[in-house]
């Protein structure tokens, strides 16, 4: 079993995890790291109450 580290849960360690945990499925485990309280870096999804859509906002 490889314990696999991903610093960063922004996208491209989202995709990282995703990726390896794919190609290498029970072979590893893989634990991510990030600093703030959610995940996607500057990726932010935001719903407006004057309207029923959501809009991506980062």
């Amino acid at each position: 079993m490889l314990d696999l580290a991903i610093v960063g849960g922004g996208p491209g360690g989202l995709m990282s995890a995703w990726y390896l945990k794919r190609k290498l499925g029970d072979l590893c485990r893989i634990t991510l790291y990030e600093a703030s309280n959610r995940l996607g870096g500057k990726i932010v999804t935001r719903k407006f109450d004057s309207s029923p859509a959501t809009y991506e906002a980062g």
